[in-house]
């Protein structure tokens, strides 16, 4: 069965059309960064900095409670109206349609830093230059080569949720909208277009930036440097410093030797966000299991 997926990906990798898109937020995420940086000298630019870090909340908290814990890993239950508010708020994160993104993460755990693995930072050689290639390639060089994995083999159980299934065509929609409403936001309290240019900057496509590369380090780094307290057959690793900017997700050796629990964060001292997120919805009733 393994070898069977073993090369999703293929020798054709992903469309022109999905080179374009990872290209796309890729490239804009950095660029808009960069011209942020030049153009930080105004009331405008801070209050877009702090709408942006104001906005990575909720996208980073749907993306690990209900992309991650949720759909991919069943690790908790959701009140229907939730999780359909969650799946469409972590679609703000740029990070593709749910579909893609829990089999892909599915076959990550399927594989993990083996042959197949779709984003292992340790299978592109040996020495500095290979430990080079690993990283890039687990960051974000996945997304250029990696064809959608198959549905029907690692996720055939949320195929049969219509109402999962129907939310996808909103993605689109959604991600292009999170990219506008942080300039409609700012606006209203700075009326100019220059407040309406630094929301959709900072707001944006700067949030975008640091949300891609925040879970693209938890493929990378916390695959590399950090500590291994469980037994995993893999390289994983808990990593402090993404532990608590990552909401949970940094402590990903955890996550790999108990891969459907819901908590990530073990100890009293890791900070799981995503794990108090999931604990105040059980006691209102809206999350189970």
């Amino acid at each position: 069965m393994e070898n069977a997926h073993v090369s999703d990906h293929g020798p054709s990798g992903p469309s022109a059309g999905e080179k374009f898109g990872a290209a796309f937020i890729v490239i804009s995420g950095f660029v808009a960064l960069l011209i942020a940086i030049v153009l930080f000298h105004s009331p405008e630019s801070i209050f877009g900095m702090v709408l942006g870090g104001v906005l990575a909340i909720p996208i980073i908290t749907s993306i690990t409670v209900f992309f991650h814990r949720g759909l991919t890993h069943q690790a908790v239950k959701f009140n229907d109206w939730v999780q359909t508010i969650g799946v469409l708020v972590a679609f703000a994160a740029w990070q593709g349609k749910w579909k893609k993104w829990v089999a892909t993460h599915r076959k990550h755990h399927h594989f993990s830093d083996r042959p197949g693995d779709p984003h292992s930072p340790h299978l592109e050689g040996n020495g500095f230059l290979g430990m080079c290639r690993g990283l890039v390639h687990a960051h974000f060089g996945w997304l250029f080569t990696e064809k959608k994995p198959d549905y029907e083999h690692y996720i055939p159980d949320l195929l049969k949720n219509k109402r999962l299934v129907a939310l996808d065509k909103w993605f689109l929609p959604v991600a292009i909208f999170s990219l506008i409403l942080p300039g409609i936001i700012e606006f209203v309290f700075i009326p100019t277009f220059k407040g309406f240019q630094m929301g959709v900057l900072w707001g944006g496509f700067v949030r975008m930036f640091f949300v891609h590369h925040l879970t693209w380090s938890v493929n990378s780094i916390c695959h590399f440097w950090g500590t291994r307290p469980f037994r995993s057959n893999d390289e994983s690793v808990n990593n402090f410093i993404f532990g608590i900017f990552g909401f949970g997700e940094g402590w990903h050796r955890n996550h790999h030797a108990f891969r459907t629990s819901a908590r990530i964060g073990l100890r009293w001292w890791e900070i799981d966000i995503g794990w108090y997120v999931i604990y105040v919805l059980k006691l209102l009733g809206l999350a189970t299991e």
